[in-house]
Formats: structure tokens, C-alpha cells, sequence
């Protein structure tokens, strides 16, 4: 044991022991660690003392506890693991909370997790050595430590074990025991479990479910988090924009963590939601980017000033300081923020999110360049070289079409075995990062599970659209090896693997390949076996794709995509209904993707089109968007005319999903006056938000141009979604044309020969350290 005992003077009975610790625990405080020290000497040697005066057990038990945090808070934490083990046969006692934050401090994730796991679920097998891994799934949720929980739900995020982790966070936050949680602990916990939710966010489906009228609704996903009063007061308060025009502090975010988690939500799940929630995301954004930059306002410090001189200079580094943990607080907001303004689309928007990028990018090159001079080591952390990553990947988005592929692959991150399980980057001399393949790469390192396959899947695109085959296909390998893995367990040295950068051979390589090899390959496995299921298939038809614009005679791309289709048939045949979704949302993805390859655009039949639309599973086949698409091919078509159509509309139902379908099938039939009524409707109830008014106004300015600009006005005043009309940025027509209205297909689906369906179009929000674990 390194820790020595206090010396002290006259022999003292434990109760004047006591009565002196509890006076310097009363004085202390956390920042002052000669205090802290003082702290676990005292108890230290309480508790080796030798003479026959000790303290009865439940005033030691106090005393240790107290001695193992004052440890934690000087950050001695193997010591913490050291004591707990030689003092108590299991590790199942009452110390198990301080044992597994040290563990998890340490990035011991797997002793972390059974620690947590035998204390909450009274299980145990006795000392750590003789320990067998449990399964997680198993968690029978009696809690013993509400901390403890926490450190647990935090610990399988950190293993990608986050379906688990969310489970543990619903029942933290559904907790009715009498120890009520305050406010900023809920917020806490809150925004804990968002980013739980963001780091391995995919798409699950939707589902259908019969009418009242015997037709279908579409039934949008709901999750628990989504009926939280706290998360509904904020996007009431702060999901407009906002009317203070000074530089008061009476809208600040207290807690802009959380404000930043949820609009990071909202845009990741775009697609479950009205477009109107990437404007509230954008709102929560720049209140939280306004809250950062305030609450770290420089502040007067004179203190160890002698002179006015020095003062002046003491005044002037800490406004320095303070500016600059202000903009590295404010810098994945502004990164989110530019992602909802690209989510908006419009020429000025992009412009907006392209500058932001670029400061981004520039302003991390800067600093790793100032920092990384030869034979210097630079340790940034893992947050903003995961910004540094995404800011590049989306750059890359919106310059793919405008500069050559090969320029725009070079923005693209690559792939690092580094995850979320890891919280720095250390980088060798001359300040390039060992993780990165080449001096001009940029390493994905603190990524979590979403944002590798978001990466690996941009990476392989560029290849197909280069006819890169062997990169395609090497890329495509790492994603499917990434898919089923979530850690790489205790111990291992992920930083000195990197599975795009392939070991060292005496053969020639060719150049452009990202093998996974027997290296460390990214951690990126999503939530559930159907994820996983749904993410090969993907991969699959990137491979189908590369075989047909290639030309390639090595592989038919009817039979990889014709097999994806038919594995998750089968999977469909063998799944539960709870995750079924993922699967039918993957398999119209991949029959709308045939039927565009197949379709003619020069041909005039459109009962192909209409066909692909009737193959579609019936949770999406009964969408609004879908059924009007197919009514308006039907309308078309010489064959089947307008009754089909009808019959197909009277499907709808009465939500308002369906009448904004109904109102965007009257106005490609040239019904402008019925649209109009439909639509004027919707509006004066209070529903259907912005794209119900975007869309009236589209179909008034056939009708009735004037009332169309009224409507215009109001909603760059802010009036409708919920702003008050004196403030804020104006709504320009770019921004109106790009609402999520449903649109409908005119004779085609796409050109098959046009490259569209390999151009790059995922984007990655930044998620990185706005989750947080403490103790207690």
C-alpha cells in the first residue's frame, strides 16, 4: 500500500480521531488536494490502527468509505481496486460502487461491468480471479446503489452494449423509491441517456396499424424518452427562436448539454419526423450555443497581482482562457447546428454549414499544428479529434459532385480502432496521429458505433463512383467485421492497430485498399441482431452496385442483391414483431434500389414502378407518402386510370399525414382549388405544422398569389411553429422549398445511369463528450 499513515502526536482515542476527521470533512473542499490528503491519512490510519482502541464496525465501514472516495477524488485509483481486494473475500460488499468507478476510471470496462453486475443482481461467484463473464441481458434490475446504476448504464454504453444501457437508464429514470432525484441529476441522467441513444442510432422501421375506417395508419416509432416532462418543457421553452434581442441571461441553458443531446436527436432520427423538429433542433442548438459562449464570459481575476502591469496581464490570460474553453464548449454545437441547416437544404444554408466545417477544420489543423512541433508528443482529446472527423466527412458531402472524387475521398475520415471506450489521442512525433494512414488522412477516433458506419459506407460509395473495386470491396469487409464488434476488451492496445492501414508485406499491394486483416477492426455494432442484419444488407447492395457500374464479371449484382433480399425475407419469417421494422424499412430499400436499376426513363410504362411499389412490405407500402405515389403512377398509367387511383386514396385515412399526401396528389392532378381547401383546412386547426402551410402556399400560388405571399410572411415572421414574430433568423424561399413535402414520382424513380444512386449523402453528427459518468 503506497499510502503512509498521518503523523500525529499524542496517542488519540478513535473517538478524538473521529472528531477531528469530521471537523476537516466540514471544511473541505474538493478542489484543495492537500485538504483531501489530509482527509485519507486520517483514515488511513484509523483504519490500521493496532491498539486495542478501534472503532466498532459501522463506524469503520464509514471510515472506509470515506477513505476510498478521498482516494478516488486524488485519483488514485488502482489503489481504490487494490485495498477493496485484499480487504473483502468477494466482489460483492459494500464498498462495490467505489470498485467499479476506479475500475471503470481506469478503463477496466469488463471489471467494471462485473462488479455492477453481481451487486445489482445479489449474484456472485466469489473472488475477481475466479470470476466467468455473465451475460448482461440477465440484469434483473435490484438495485442496491442508484450510483452504482449509473456507473453500470454508462459502463455498457462505453462497451456498446447500449440496447442494455438504455434499460438501465428507463428504470433510473422511472425510479419511485423514496430517494427522490433533484432536478439536475434527472438532466443529468437525461442527457446521459440521449447520448446513450445517439452513439448506435439507426433507423428501426415503422409500422402500420388498422383505422377506425378499415383503412391504415402510419404509426410512427415512440420511445420512452420521447414522453419525458423534462425533455417536453425544453422543447417547449427553448424549440423557437428566441425573442430577447439583448445580451440578458434570462434564456440561457444551464445545463446546454442536454439541449445539445436532444436536437442531436431529433436530426439523427429525421427521418421518423416532420421537418418542422429540424427546425426545433436548430432553435435547441443555438440557445445552447449562446448558453456555452455566455456562461464562460471572462471574468476579473487580480489575484498575485503586484502592479497594475501584471494585473493587466493577469486580466487579459484569463480572458484568453476562458474564450477558449467557451469556443471549445461551443464547437460540436456549431458543428450540429451547421448539420440542421444542411438537413434544411438551400444554396445560403449549405454556404452557412460549409464555412462552419471549414472553421472547424482549419482551427484543429491550427492548433495540432502549433502543438505538434518535432520530437513533441500531442495529446488531444478524443472529442476533438472526433470533431476534427465529421466536420471533414460532411465537408466531403457537400463538395461530392462539385470537385473530382479523388479529392473529395481524401476528406473522408478513416476508420480508427478508437471508439468510445477511448478518451484520448496520442500522437508521435511531428504530431501525426499513429492511427492515421497517411499524413493528409484524418483518423475517426472517438467514434461511436453510428458514426464508423456512417464513415465506412461514405468511403465505399466514393470508391464505386471511382471504380475502385478493391478499395470498395476492402471497405465494405471492415464494415461487415465492425458489425459485430462492440469492445475490444480490457487491456488491449487498440492504438497501435489500425484496420485501414493494412500490416507490412514482402508482396505488392495495390494501392486504395483498407483490408481489416487480422487487425483491430472499429468497433461499430449496433443495438440488435436485426440491425445487423439490416446494415449487412446495405453493405450488400454497395457490393451489388460496384459489380454493375464496374462492369465487373466476377460477380452477377442481381444475384448479391436478389440474395439480400432473400436473407432478410427469411429473417423476416424467423423475427419478433419489436424488430421487424429495421428489416421491412431495409428490404424497400433495396427493392425501390432494384426497380431503379431496372427502370427504363425513356419508357413511357410505368406498371414496373407500380409494381416495385406493390412489393414493398406493408408497413411501408401503407405510408401516406407511398400509397399517394402509387395513386398518382395509377393516374398515369393507360392501363388501370383514375378509379384505381381513388381506390387507393380512400386507403388514406383521415391523419394528417394522409391529407398532406391527399392535398400533394390534387396538385399533381392539377386540382389546385381542392388542394387548396384540403390544405386551408389543416391550417386553421392549429395542425400539420410548417410543411402544412409550406405546401398551401405552393398550391395558392396557382390560385390565389396574393393570400400565398400573406402566408409566406408569416412564416418568416416566425408565427407558425412557434416562434412570436419579433425575432430571429427570416425564412428565405429556399428554405420553404426544401420542407419535407411528400413529392411524387412523375414516370421514373430515378436514371439508372445518372451516378445518383451512389452519390454520398450521409452526414455524421458530432456526439462526442456530452456524456458524462460521476459518482454517487
Amino acid at each position: 500500500m503506497s499510502t503512509a499513515a498521518a503523523e500525529t502526536g499524542p496517542s488519540l482515542t478513535w473517538q478524538e480521531s473521529l472528531s477531528e476527521l469530521s471537523t476537516l470533512l466540514s471544511s473541505a473542499d474538493d478542489n484543495n488536494k492537500a485538504t483531501i490528503s489530509t482527509i485519507e491519512k486520517s483514515c488511513y490510519a484509523l483504519l490500521t490502527n493496532t491498539n486495542d482502541d478501534t472503532p466498532p464496525q459501522s463506524a469503520t465501514d464509514v471510515i472506509r468509505t470515506i477513505y476510498l472516495r478521498s482516494l478516488i477524488k486524488l485519483n488514485k485509483y488502482q489503489t481504490v481496486i487494490d485495498y477493496i481486494i485484499n480487504t473483502y473475500e468477494d466482489l460483492d460488499n459494500s464498498n462495490a460502487e467505489e470498485l467499479a468507478y476506479s475500475f471503470y476510471r481506469l478503463k477496466k470496462y469488463d471489471e467494471c461491468r462485473k462488479v455492477c453486475y453481481i451487486n445489482l443482481t445479489n449474484e456472485s461467484d466469489g473472488p475477481l480471479l475466479n470470476y466467468h463473464n455473465k451475460d448482461s441481458d440477465n440484469y434483473v434490475g435490484e438495485s442496491k446503489s442508484r450510483g452504482l446504476k449509473c456507473i453500470y448504464a454508462q459502463t455498457l454504453y462505453r462497451l456498446g452494449e447500449t440496447s442494455q444501457a438504455d434499460t438501465i437508464y428507463q428504470e433510473l429514470l422511472n425510479d419511485n423509491s423514496t430517494l427522490v432525484m433533484d432536478v439536475d441529476e434527472q438532466e443529468d441522467l437525461l442527457s446521459n441517456a440521449l447520448a446513450n441513444k445517439i452513439s448506435n442510432y439507426t433507423y428501426k422501421g415503422t409500422s402500420s396499424v388498422a383505422n377506425s375506417s378499415g383503412g391504415s395508419e402510419y404509426e410512427k416509432p415512440s420511445t420512452w424518452l420521447e414522453d419525458n416532462e423534462i425533455l417536453q418543457q425544453l422543447l417547449t421553452s427553448y424549440g423557437h427562436q428566441s425573442t430577447n434581442t439583448n445580451n440578458n441571461t434570462s434564456d440561457l441553458l444551464q445545463n446546454y448539454d442536454l439541449a445539445y443531446n436532444l436536437a442531436t436527436y431529433l436530426l439523427l432520427s429525421k427521418v421518423e419526423r416532420p421537418t418542422s423538429n429540424i427546425l426545433i433542433a436548430k432553435s435547441l442548438l443555438e440557445h445552447a450555443e449562446k448558453s456555452a459562449l455566455t456562461i464562460f464570459q471572462p471574468t476579473s481575476s487580480t489575484e498575485d497581482a503586484s502592479t497594475p502591469e501584471e494585473e493587466k496581464i493577469n486580466e487579459e490570460e484569463t480572458k484568453r482562457q476562458q474564450q477558449l474553453v467557451a469556443q471549445r464548449e461551443a464547437n460540436p454545437i456549431q458543428a450540429n447546428l451547421a448539420l440542421s441547416k444542411l438537413l434544411l437544404g438551400g444554396t445560403s444554408n449549405e454556404n452557412d454549414a460549409m464555412r462552419t466545417y471549414l472553421t472547424l477544420v482549419t482551427k484543429f489543423a491550427m492548433s495540432k499544428k502549433t502543438k505538434g512541433g518535432k520530437g513533441n508528443a500531442v495529446s488531444s482529446t478524443a472529442g476533438e479529434g472526433n470533431l476534427m472527423a465529421i466536420s471533414s466527412n460532411n465537408l466531403a458531402v457537400l463538395r461530392d459532385g462539385k470537385e473530382s472524387v479523388f479529392d473529395v475521398v481524401k476528406r473522408l475520415p478513416t476508420t480508427s480502432s478508437l471508439s468510445v471506450s477511448d478518451d484520448n489521442i496520442t500522437s508521435g512525433k511531428g504530431g501525426k496521429d499513429k492511427s492515421s494512414t497517411s499524413s493528409n488522412s484524418v483518423p475517426l477516433v472517438g467514434a461511436t458505433p453510428q458514426q464508423v458506419r456512417v464513415a465506412l459506407y461514405n468511403r465505399a460509395v466514393l470508391y464505386i463512383k471511382m471504380k475502385n473495386v478493391t478499395g470498395c470491396l476492402d471497405t465494405l469487409r471492415v464494415l461487415r467485421s465492425s458489425l459485430h464488434v462492440s469492445y475490444h476488451g480490457d487491456g488491449i492496445d487498440t492504438k497501435k492497430a489500425d484496420p485501414q492501414s493494412p500490416k507490412k508485406s514482402k508482396g505488392k499491394k495495390k494501392k486504395g485498399a483498407a483490408a481489416a486483416g487480422d487487425n483491430v477492426v472499429p468497433t461499430a455494432k449496433p443495438a440488435s441482431d436485426a440491425e445487423i442484419l439490416a446494415w449487412e444488407a446495405r453493405a450488400d447492395l454497395l457490393e451489388s452496385e460496384l459489380y454493375r457500374i464496374s462492369e465487373s464479371k466476377d460477380k452477377s449484382y442481381e444475384d448479391i442483391l436478389n440474395g439480400a433480399i432473400d436473407k432478410l425475407d427469411k429473417a423476416l419469417l424467423e423475427d419478433d414483431t419489436d424488430t421487424s421494422g429495421v428489416l421491412e424499412f431495409t428490404k424497400a430499400q433495396l427493392l425501390l434500389h432494384k426497380a431503379m436499376v431496372n427502370n427504363n426513363p425513356s419508357s413511357k410504362d410505368v406498371q414496373p414502378l407500380i409494381d416495385a411499389l406493390d412489393s414493398l412490405p406493408s408497413s411501408i407500402k401503407s405510408c401516406p407518402g407511398v400509397i399517394a405515389t402509387s395513386a398518382s403512377l395509377h393516374a398515369s398509367s393507360n392501363k388501370s386510370g383514375g378509379e384505381s387511383s381513388e381506390q387507393l386514396l380512400s386507403s388514406l385515412g383521415d391523419t394528417i399525414p394522409a391529407k398532406l399526401a391527399m392535398a400533394e396528389y390534387k396538385m399533381e392532378q392539377g386540382q389546385h382549388d381542392e388542394a387548396v381547401e384540403l390544405l386551408q383546412g389543416i391550417v386553421d386547426e392549429g395542425s400539420g405544422g410548417i410543411e402544412a402551410t409550406a405546401l398551401l402556399v405552393k398550391a395558392l400560388s396557382y390560385t390565389d398569389p396574393t393570400k400565398a405571399e400573406e402566408y409566406v410572411e408569416e412564416l418568416q415572421l416566425g408565427v407558425i411553429g412557434g416562434g412570436s414574430g419579433n425575432g430571429g433568423d427570416v425564412m428565405d424561399g429556399e428554405a420553404l422549398e426544401s420542407m419535407d413535402i411528400p413529392r411524387f414520382a412523375k414516370k421514373e424513380l430515378s436514371s439508372a445511369s445518372s451516378g445518383s444512386s451512389t452519390k454520398v449523402r450521409k452526414m455524421i453528427a458530432a456526439t462526442g463528450g456530452k456524456g458524462r459518468s460521476n459518482m454517487g
